[in-house]
Formats: C-alpha cells, structure tokens, sequence
C-alpha cells in the first residue's frame, strides 16, 4: 500500500514537470501612423523655386515679354520720301502702317514699350489728320514734326491743326518750341531741311512727362489681335506681294509708290523692298521684316484744296488681304469708330489668327492694286 502510494507521488511530478513551458519570447513592431492620401493642397506658400512662372505678351506681337507695362503707346510718323532714305528706327515699330499723303506715302510706327527702344527715330515727319484717327485706336501719344495746317478754307476741318484742336489729343510737335530740348536736325549736308529732324525714343517719353501729358494708359492695349506660332492657313501662294499706291480716280498726276514684301522661307518672314531697293533701317543696316502683312482697301479722295489732302476712311468696313507663312487670303476689316481697333476677318466672318511677330499694314484707296505669286 506504501509502495503504491509512492508510484502515485512519482506520477504527479512527473506529469507536472511535463507541463512547464519556458516564458513565450513576442516579436514587438515599431508602431506607425496609418497612410493617408491628402485630398487638399498644402497649405503651406509656395517657395520662390515652387512658384509657376508668369508669362506675358506683347499685345501689339504676341511675342513674349518680360512684363507688361501701363504705360501708354507712343506713334511716331516716319518720312517715307525716296529723298529721305534711309528711315532709323522704324524696325523698332510693333505695327507699322504706310498710307498717302499728298504726292507720296508716310508711315507711322507703333510702339508698345518706347522705353526699350535704341536712338535715333528719324526722321520725323508732320501730322496728317487720318494719321492721328489710327493712333486714337491704341489711346497712343502722337509723336510728329509739324503739321498740316488750316487755310481758312472748307478743307479745314481735314487739317491735322483743326483735329487736334477739336479732340485735344495728347501729341508731340518737334516743330513747337517746347520740343527744342529733345529734337534735333542731323546729316544736313547731304539732305534737305524736312529729311533731317531727329529724337532719341527716351526724350519723348522725358518731353511726354514735362508737358504734363497722362503717360499711363486709359483702357488696356488688348486690341483683339489673335497669334499664334504656327498661324497656319490654306490660301494662294504669296511668296512676293506687291501693294500699289497710286490708283485713285481723283489722282492727275502720273506718280508710283509701291511697296513690295518678299517671304523668306528661312526665318518665315517678309522683308520688305521700295524706292527700287532693299528697306533698310539705317540704325542696323538690316532689311525691314514682317511676319503679317495686312493690306486693307478703303474708300479714299483727293480733296480740291491747293495741297492735295487727302481723306482716308480709316473707320468704317471693307476689304484687303492677309498673307503670312508665304500664302495669303481675302479677308474683311471693320472698326466702328474711332476709339476702336481694326478687327480682321475671313469673308465667313471666322476671325484671323497672326502669326506672332511684327506687321506692316498698308492701307490703300479701293481702286489700289495688290499683286501676289
């Protein structure tokens, strides 16, 4: 009885021995926050490396500029006489328009930024009224020497003297006393007095400012003009385009001006050739170039006065030609009044893209020619 008792004992701890474990070792992660996805941007301002950078355009080109500026347009009236040549700084001109006067055509240069403009601007010629009815388009100081003056005749009221008296529209008359500080007359003995009146682009801003003239703009400058880089169009070929002048029914005279535009595959622009050479702005000795050439054909009339004025419909509707990229399209042209600018059209009514860039813009009389191949 002993014996088994004892065996029973001896069972118990073996039995118990079999049931003890060692301490169970657990593998302890790191703990992390969930992930989450951020449906907001931070909040956090942008770093000057993170900001997008702006981008602006000249509205007169289309072309990329560092920024833009409030300060008003400025138009400068170039001589255009065969005697006169070469123009300086005319190739500066974001638009350039060429129109008749009496015998002959003027242009009239169209800034956006005078202040990075080079010296010199020559040499400047006098005001005509239409001239000045272009520049209200783009609320731009008028820059001139001289000006068409009143006769005390029915004409008057087509002098460029009258019109500014009626509208008061801020202008610069190297002819005027005033001016005396900032134009000056240069090359004068190899041309006659009227070729010769210069200005650095910098002393018309500098005389603008002592006049007391309002130097920044009214409205914005966006005239509507459409570009693009491509500016891609099916018309007829325009590898040379010629503008004729001189077809005006009330013309007795025998007189030719022509302006001709040749396309340069290579840099996809036209340069421009008159008076029976290249056009050359004398500032670089460089062919005038162009990526638009707008031809806009208008109602025009010699008045009976004994100078030969001359009344251009510069407001109103019609027709003319655009060529860019070596092809060249009809087109439509309207500008309700003075104040606005010229919209261009197809003859669907669909409005025309530029090509980014310069523009020469001729206006014709209606009967004007305009060849193209």
């Amino acid at each position: 009885m002993k014996r088994a008792l004892i065996l029973l004992l001896a069972l118990i701890l073996v039995l118990m021995c079999g049931c003890s474990k060692s301490p169970e070792v657990v593998e302890t992660l790191p703990q992390t926050e969930p992930t989450t996805i951020p449906t907001e941007p931070p909040t956090e301002a942008p770093t000057e490396a993170t900001k997008p950078e702006k981008v602006y355009y000249n509205p007169l080109t289309g072309e990329k500029i560092k920024k833009l500026t409030k300060n008003r347009a400025y138009c400068v009236v170039f001589n255009n006489s065969t005697a006169a040549m070469p123009q300086h700084g005319v190739s500066q001109a974001d638009i350039l328009y060429e129109m008749l006067i009496e015998g002959e055509t003027r242009n009239m240069g169209v800034f956006y930024n005078l202040k990075s403009a080079t010296e010199p601007f020559g040499s400047i010629r006098s005001a005509r009224r239409d001239f000045i009815r272009l520049a209200m388009a783009y609320d731009a100081i008028y820059v001139h020497n001289g000006q068409s003056p009143r006769q005390g005749t029915q004409y008057d009221a087509y002098s460029a003297e009258v019109y500014f008296e009626q509208t008061g529209w801020d202008h610069i008359d190297g002819n005027k006393g005033y001016a005396n500080p900032y134009f000056y007359r240069t090359r004068r003995e190899n041309y006659a007095l009227e070729h010769t009146m210069f200005i650095n682009p910098k002393k018309v801003i500098q005389c603008a400012e002592d006049m007391g003239l309002t130097l920044t703009r009214k409205k914005s400058l966006d005239v509507g003009l459409q570009f693009d880089e491509e500016a891609f169009f099916v018309g007829e070929s325009a590898q040379k385009v010629v503008v004729w002048f001189n077809q005006v029914a009330s013309f007795d005279r025998t007189w030719n001006k022509s302006t001709t535009m040749n396309y340069n595959a290579e840099t996809g622009l036209y340069e421009g050739y008159q008076h029976g050479q290249d056009y050359i702005d004398g500032n670089t000795g460089e062919v005038l170039s162009f990526r638009n050439v707008l031809i806009l054909r208008t109602p025009t009339q010699r008045l009976g006065n004994s100078t030969g004025w001359m009344k251009i419909e510069v407001v109103g509707e019609g027709t003319g030609y655009f060529a860019c990229n070596g092809q060249i399209i009809p087109i439509k042209w309207s500008r309700p009044t003075e104040d606005d600018p010229y919209t261009y059209t197809l003859e669907n009514g669909d409005p025309i893209t530029l090509g980014v860039g310069k523009s020469y813009i001729a206006i014709i009389p209606e009967q004007g020619l305009v060849e193209y191949q």
